[in-house]
C-alpha cells in the first residue's frame, strides 16, 4: 500500500490522524504534538545515526560553540548509556 499523503511537518500531520485521516509512524520526541491521537509505541526502540557538520569558520561565534560542546556532551551521555 503506497502512503496517499507525506509530510516532514508533524503539525499538519498529527491533526489529520486525530481527525481519523489516517496513521503515522514518529519519533518518540515528536509525539508531544499527537493531542487527540493514540500513541501506541513499536514493541522494539528503533534508532539511526544523524550527523552535524557546521563551517569551520562558524568556531567564532559564541553560541554555535556552546551548542557544539552541548551536542557533544550529549551524545557521549547517549553513547555510555547504550554500552
Amino acid at each position: 500500500m503506497a502512503p496517499a499523503f507525506e509530510s516532514d511537518h508533524f503539525g499538519s500531520i498529527f491533526p489529520l490522524v486525530a481527525s481519523g485521516a489516517g496513521i503515522t509512524i514518529a519519533p518518540r520526541m515528536a509525539t508531544i504534538q499527537a493531542a487527540g491521537c493514540v500513541v501506541i509505541p513499536l514493541p522494539r526502540e528503533q534508532s539511526r545515526r544523524i550527523g552535524y557538520a557546521r563551517l569551520k569558520s562558524g568556531a567564532k561565534f559564541k553560541t554555535l560553540t556552546a551548542f557544539t560542546k552541548w551536542l557533544r556532551t550529549v551524545t557521549e551521555s547517549a553513547a555510555r548509556s547504550i554500552a
